[in-house]
């Protein structure tokens, strides 16, 4: 019995993102169980390498009794030391995460980016924004994350449309005419946005009361979307804040999104303007005022752009092109990594100062 599910667990680890991490309070031995783990990995057949990803408390505590002082703290100050050992985690954790995926073998770890919050709430002062911070620094800046379980299961559902039929596997660039072709029952669903209900009512009149909108369905429950368009910016530097204000505050008052609306289609960004007639009676719309209440920012790093569209030709990869999902998913985040190389970079750098 025991055999049997330790088998299942090498398989469950191996395909679910190839990173393993133990945590817990300091003492509790999580160093001594990722090395057996790292070590029974290997005798299973999966290669896996053991990483310590340490963030120098120790090391700066006996440098700081050398020098005359208490511990780190008092060497550093708090809020240095929280930053010196964030950096070093984090810098331990990608390097961890890029070997192992450039070597394919199973990272095995004692510590990840939890220990860090953890640390923080422990030790600093204003910890909820020290640690806003930090998981902003983890969570968007690290590395590629697209073996992830997530984004794993969300990926199969999506290759299986197409595997299944349920889907042409088909880019854009190859259906001349999208509008046509959904008349024409080529497809029966066209995940796209608000913009398209004008161009389908003009182009598609006798499909009139024969289609419809609705939310992005999930897992569970509604699904959420990444929000397009812009957003107004200020510059902190800039001479004419007053007049830039005054332009935001006119273009987003709530007469002039109903305009904007009235003649281009684009949906208001502020609630209140969902109210004015036209739009309240406008029954293609309400699915997208119920999906704008499901949105989920896109990471924060001018490279998202390239990002996304390297992951459409990797999708297309799979499903046209027969690369395995685990190929294709541990390439897509070694290459992820080397686009976010410079930006980890420039942080580093910009920390070291």
């Amino acid at each position: 019995m025991a055999g049997s599910r330790y088998r299942w667990s090498v398989t469950a680890i191996a395909s679910a993102g190839r990173v393993v991490a133990i945590v817990g309070i300091d003492g509790a031995g999580k160093t001594t169980q990722a090395r057996l783990l790292a070590a029974w990995l290997a005798a299973c057949g999966r290669p896996a390498d053991y990483w310590q990803n340490a963030g120098g408390r120790r090391w700066f505590g006996r440098f700081a009794q050398f020098f005359g002082r208490r511990d780190a703290e008092a060497l550093l100050g708090i809020g240095g030391m929280l930053f010196v050992e964030s950096v070093l985690r984090w810098l331990a954790i990608a390097r961890a995460l890029a070997r192992s995926r450039q070597r394919r073998h199973v990272a095995v770890m004692d510590r990840y980016s939890w220990c860090q919050y953890a640390s923080i709430r422990a030790h600093a002062t204003r910890s909820a924004r020290r640690e806003k911070r930090a998981r902003w620094f983890y969570e968007h800046v690290a590395a590629g994350n697209f073996e992830s379980v997530g984004f794993r299961r969300a990926f199969d559902f999506y290759v299986a449309m197409f595997k299944s039929g349920w889907a042409p596997p088909m880019s854009n660039t190859e259906i001349s005419n999208v509008w046509d072709e959904f008349a024409h029952g080529f497809f029966s669903f066209y995940i796209t946005g608000p913009w398209q209900i004008g161009e389908f009512k003009r182009r598609e009149p006798d499909l009139a009361g024969r289609w419809t909108t609705a939310p992005l369905p999930g897992f569970e429950g509604r699904a959420g979307g990444a929000a397009g368009g812009s957003s107004f910016a200020i510059f902190r530097s800039s001479p004419n804040k007053k007049i830039a204000w005054e332009l935001a505050e006119f273009l987003s008052s709530v007469p002039n999104q109903e305009k904007f609306y009235a003649l281009t289609g684009d949906l208001p960004a502020r609630r209140s303007a969902w109210e004015f007639p036209q739009l309240a009676q406008d029954e293609y719309a309400h699915a997208f005022r119920e999906q704008l209440e499901h949105v989920v920012p896109s990471p924060k790093v001018p490279e998202w752009e390239r990002i996304a569209q390297d992951m459409r030709l990797m999708a297309e990869r799979v499903i046209r092109g027969g690369v395995p999902i685990d190929t294709a998913l541990r390439d897509f985040d070694a290459k992820t990594d080397e686009i976010l190389a410079k930006r980890r970079a420039l942080l580093a750098a910009r920390g070291a100062q």
